[in-house]
Parts: structure tokens; C-alpha cells; sequence
């Protein structure tokens, strides 16, 4: 009930979620790693909030795949309105980051990258 002001309806497709991350100034990701919603909203040109985490420095970790306050912002539950007001307050940022962003992903974390890396590593056995 506290949300249902902001419930505008069910996503049915890749291209309205993609809109939707375009169109939020920030996206929020609280999860561990990056995984398919990360790189979904990057890629779509979103900017991505990522919520820090001790494994982010880790094999597999957000930070061995994207560079911190280029491609993503990190936040922190602590201070996340102080985090956070530097990207809202300048659009500019935000679009460079999303490009930024959205490049790399199109260009190393596509489908086609993960079938190729699974084929070496079967390869590879």
C-alpha cells in the first residue's frame, strides 16, 4: 500500500524495462555481484546505483568488471542521500556515466560474450 502511488503497471517486455531504466535518473541495485539486472540496466543506458558490498574487490565482484563513479555509482545504506546528490544534481554525469557504461557492456557482458567464455571453458577440459 505505501507504493502504490508509484505503481505505473506490469513490464511485459525487455523494451520497457530498457525504457524505464533510461528513463530513471538512478536505478538501485542492492544484490550480490553483478548478474543480469545489473548489466540489463547498463547496457540499456541506465545509471546504476550498486549497493557496496565486501566482495566487490573479489574474483567475480562488481569492481573486476566496472570501475567505481564511472560506470556505477556505490552507495551504502549509511548516507546514501549524500551519496547520491552529486549524480542527481548534474545530468551531464549521469549521461556520460550511462554511455560510459553502456559501451562496455555492449562491448564484454553480452549473451554472446557468456556462450563464447562457456565454449572456451568446455574447450579448456
Amino acid at each position: 500500500p505505501a507504493y502504490a502511488p508509484h505503481y505505473r503497471g506490469y513490464l511485459d517486455s525487455v523494451s520497457e524495462l530498457a525504457r524505464v531504466f533510461r528513463s530513471s535518473a538512478l536505478n538501485l541495485h542492492e544484490g550480490v555481484g553483478p548478474h543480469f539486472r545489473t548489466f540489463d540496466c547498463m547496457g540499456s543506458g541506465g545509471v546504476l546505483c550498486f549497493l557496496s558490498s565486501a566482495d566487490d574487490n573479489e574474483q567475480g565482484g562488481m569492481n573486476q568488471f566496472f570501475e567505481p563513479h564511472r560506470h556505477y555509482v556505490p552507495v551504502t545504506e549509511v548516507g546514501f542521500r549524500e551519496q547520491v546528490a552529486p549524480y542527481l544534481a548534474d545530468p551531464v554525469r549521469r549521461q556520460r556515466m550511462a554511455d560510459e557504461a553502456a559501451a562496455l557492456v555492449h562491448g564484454n557482458h553480452t549473451w554472446a560474450h557468456r556462450a563464447a567464455k562457456i565454449l572456451r571453458d568446455l574447450d579448456a577440459c
